[in-house]
C-alpha cells in the first residue's frame, strides 16, 4: 500500500462513523414525520393513511438493518486499525495514528495533548503512515 492508499484506509473508520450518525438523523427524521403528520385544516374529513403505517415500517425497518450493517463493519475496521497499530513499535507514531483516525482528534488537539507543535505532530503522523501495515481479519498475524 501506498501512503495515500494507507490513509484512505485509515480514515474510513472516522467515514463509518459519519455514515452511522447520519442513519440515525434519518431515523429520527422517519419517525417523527409519523409522530407528527401534517394537519389539514381545509374542514373536510379525511380518510385514514393504514396503508401509509406499513410504508412507514418498511422505510424504518430498512434504515435500522442499514444502521446495524454499518456498525458491523465499523466494528470490524476498528479492530483492524487497533490491532495494526498496536503492532508498530514507535509509541508517538501510535498515540498519532490512534488520536487522529480512531478519536476523530483535530492536529491542534492532538498536539496540545502530545505537547508538540503541529508542525512537528504532523511530521510523526507523515512517518507513522510510512510504517503503518494494515492487519487484515484473514491474517493471523500483523506486520512487525
Amino acid at each position: 500500500m501506498n501512503f495515500r492508499e494507507k490513509k484512505e484506509y485509515l480514515e474510513q473508520y472516522q467515514n463509518l462513523k459519519r455514515k452511522i450518525n447520519r442513519i440515525n438523523l434519518q431515523i429520527d427524521e422517519i419517525r417523527l414525520a409519523k409522530m407528527s403528520p401534517s394537519l389539514v385544516l381545509d374542514g373536510m374529513p379525511h380518510g385514514s393513511e393504514t396503508s401509509d403505517l406499513s410504508n412507514y415500517a418498511a422505510r424504518l425497518d430498512e434504515k435500522i438493518n442499514e444502521l446495524m450493517e454499518t456498525h458491523k463493519k465499523s466494528g470490524e475496521l476498528l479492530v483492524e486499525i487497533t490491532d495494526s497499530i498496536k503492532a508498530m513499535s514507535d509509541e508517538r507514531e501510535k498515540d498519532v495514528l490512534q488520536f487522529r483516525y480512531v478519536m476523530g482528534w483535530t492536529w491542534d488537539t492532538i498536539s496540545n495533548r502530545m505537547d508538540y507543535s503541529r508542525q512537528q505532530v504532523i511530521r510523526i503522523h507523515n512517518s507513522a503512515i510510512e510504517d503503518f501495515e494494515p492487519c487484515v481479519k484473514d491474517v493471523t498475524e500483523c506486520y512487525t
